[in-house]
């Protein structure tokens, strides 16, 4: 059978991942680090209206529309779960869950699809393991498969990146576009990303690609709209803070760095320790400054976190960054073997 490979890794990531969809609904609470999931919840049951949810989370309509989809048509399973609640929470528990299940699988196919197109390997072994380091990191495992946003953020910061580097700009701006729709820090990540690789061409003096100001600016204007649309078109109360000046100023100043900042916030993303692992057991250290893509995810992700810090989220840096989990992972593919990298278009 021709696609008979292929049939094999759909099945078994299929397998692997629904058992750990069931677990979740099963097991996990919102009420222990995923409360946002009472902003999304009303947004399910009645979407569009500015009521339903606070800002910023009323603009985010992608993954609780998809919800709102699977909850309105009676997609249901009915069983005792550890999340105490009525009836009509836990359909919208199970909704957004299985949202964020479907947002999931895309990024895990988008994975698999793009391995195969360059890497053209017959080894299972060379599939699974991106999708093990994603499946079995912290982020992933706690707010990744969760009743929030995070399943199709994962998808869209990695299908938005794979344009970014196949240099395909008509789909960069489309996915960038749609994933406003689903959370605004994807357009922040790829602005960030695309400066720290204009930054590293001008640092190497090598061949200047306009593409990267290309993507700096769609992403800029993409998150310059987002705020257009939240503070001056549909302004919705909640989250002041967060595009105030002054209180970002004041927030990065008086910082305060504790243990579950370090805990949650660092150790948490842990594709980015493994991927510095990677570096280090192959005597690769210039590769954080030298190799482009590396350098620009480390800048990245630094920036991200005072990002962070300005906007007064404290450990959930973790979680934002840990939405670069399938990013991270593909850059590590370089690193497993030489003819991996030669392969890879990054």
């Amino acid at each position: 059978m021709k696609n008979k490979f292929i049939y094999i890794v759909t099945f078994i990531t299929l397998i692997t991942s629904s058992s750990q969809f069931y677990y979740s609904y099963k097991f996990s609470d919102p009420n222990f680090g995923n409360s946002d999931f009472f902003q999304y919840a009303g947004m399910v049951e009645d979407p569009f209206t500015s009521k339903s949810a606070e800002s910023p989370f009323i603009y985010r309509q992608f993954t609780t529309s998809i919800a709102n989809f699977i909850y309105s048509n009676g997609i249901f399973y009915d069983t005792e779960i550890s999340f105490k609640t009525d009836r009509e929470t836990q359909r919208i528990f199970f909704a957004l869950l299985t949202s964020n299940y479907l947002g999931i699988l895309f990024c895990f196919f988008t994975l698999i699809y793009f391995i195969k197109k360059y890497l053209n390997e017959k080894s299972i072994i060379l599939y699974f393991f991106p999708v093990f380091l994603i499946s079995s990191s912290f982020g992933y495992v706690f707010n990744g498969l969760s009743p929030l946003t995070e399943g199709w953020t994962y998808f869209f910061n990695l299908i938005v990146f794979i344009m970014l580097v196949e240099k395909r700009l008509t789909y960069f701006l489309i996915f960038i576009i749609l994933s406003m729709l689903n959370k605004e820090i994807t357009s922040i990540i790829f602005s960030i990303f695309s400066f720290s690789l204009i930054i590293y061409q001008l640092k190497t003096k090598k061949s200047f690609e306009n593409f990267y100001v290309r993507t700096f600016i769609i992403s800029m204007l993409c998150f310059v709209l987002y705020i257009i649309i939240r503070v001056v078109i549909f302004p919705t109360d909640g989250g002041e803070a967060q595009i105030n000046i002054k209180n970002l100023i004041y927030n990065l100043i008086n910082v305060n760095f504790d243990i579950s900042l370090v805990k949650q916030g660092i150790l948490s993303i842990t594709s980015l320790i493994i991927l510095l692992f990677f570096i280090l057991i192959n005597n690769r250290y210039y590769d954080l400054i030298k190799d482009k893509m590396t350098f620009s995810l480390i800048i990245s992700i630094f920036i991200l976190f005072i990002v962070g810090l300005m906007s007064g989220i404290g450990n959930n840096i973790g979680r934002i960054v840990s939405s670069m989990t399938p990013i991270i992972v593909l850059i590590s593919l370089k690193y497993i073997d030489l003819k991996y990298e030669k392969n890879l278009p990054f």
